[in-house]
């Protein structure tokens, strides 16, 4: 169950690496920093998932 998550959860980051951060980071000529992008897209896609567990849990808290 765990280990099906972490593997959604890198491909998720694969994916909005390559179709995303890689060719702005490359049309920027910022290609020597790829390895800081791709651990910071997942830094970004950590904080998503805690606003949405936040949101899920808080919004029916507050009703």
């Amino acid at each position: 169950m765990i280990q099906t998550l972490i593997d959604c959860f890198a491909q998720v980051q694969d994916r909005l690496f390559e179709a995303v951060v890689q060719p702005l980071m490359l049309a920027l000529d910022l290609g020597a920093y790829l390895e800081e992008a791709f651990s910071g897209t997942e830094w970004f896609l950590v904080g998503v998932c805690e606003l949405t567990v936040l949101f899920i849990v808080l919004r029916p808290w507050k009703r």
